[in-house]
């Protein structure tokens, strides 16, 4: 039997009375003598899934909950994310870091490192101060895409986008994909020639060469890039990942799939 809470204890609401519990409520149990503080996170075959306020969690018969009016810790509040949010939470192996993708109820993350994501129950995220990987300077810094709109209703085989490709910070090429598989267009703007195009794919080689790719597999170095820049750096995907990826498909690693949104 339960000992009587004290006086001091959190009042209880509907003591006695008949109460079905529902996720996100705030409940009381007595548990080992005393009275346990918790929230609902789930309700099944008359067990209650509960975290408790020391982040303690278990499962408890309904008939033993009790709604309560005790005050929420802010460490247990409802919690929301949303796509760019920097997040962390418990693995199997410690903490995993990473980036949303999109939020929810079941968070996806893009995991730092760029190869995995993953599904988590937002009440186990938390915000994180550890930074986007990066990597070492390299040239191919020097080039860039903005201004990328992607058309999701025309692909087919590959993602159908435009963008601009800048150098240095300026515009020089327009670059697309019509979305039927095909290899990316280039086309030079504000007075460049396709020699631009000639050296953006030779900076982008050397890019993948210097990251681990074989030379003789760079294959169309800079649509690789291109994608990476937009869709995966942003995301914690390193350079080294990428080519890791990229080199695992090749392979014809069907065991293998990237992370990324």
């Amino acid at each position: 039997m339960a000992n009587k809470p004290s006086s001091a204890a959190p009042s209880l609401q509907g003591a006695g009375l008949a109460y079905t519990p529902k996720k996100n409520d705030r409940v009381t149990f007595p548990h080992n003598g005393k009275d346990e503080l918790a929230v609902v996170t789930k309700v099944s075959q008359g067990k209650v899934h509960v975290r408790l306020d020391d982040l303690r969690t278990g499962t408890v018969p309904a008939s033993l909950v009790r709604l309560s009016d005790a005050p929420l810790p802010d460490h247990l509040k409802p919690k929301s994310f949303k796509k760019g949010d920097r997040v962390e939470f418990d693995g199997k192996e410690g903490v995993l870091a990473g980036t949303v993708v999109k939020g929810g109820s079941m968070v996806e993350v893009f995991l730092d490192g760029g190869l995995l994501t993953a599904k988590v129950p937002v009440e186990d995220m938390r915000p994180t101060t550890v930074p986007v990987p990066k990597d070492d300077p390299h040239p191919m810094d020097a080039w860039g895409v903005k201004n990328r709109k992607d058309f999701a209703e025309l692909r087919e085989e590959t993602p159908a986008f435009s963008a601009e490709i800048t150098y240095n910070g300026k515009v020089v090429l327009q670059a697309s994909n019509d979305g039927r598989g095909g290899c990316n267009r280039y086309m030079p703007l504000n007075g460049n020639t396709y020699g631009i195009v000639d050296k953006l794919e030779a900076d982008a080689k050397q890019w993948m060469i210097d990251h681990g790719m074989p030379e003789e597999r760079a294959f169309e170095p800079a649509d690789a890039w291109v994608e990476w820049k937009h869709s995966q750096a942003p995301y914690g995907m390193t350079a080294k990942g990428m080519v890791e990826y990229l080199t695992s498909s090749l392979d014809g690693d069907d065991d293998f799939s990237p992370g990324g949104p």
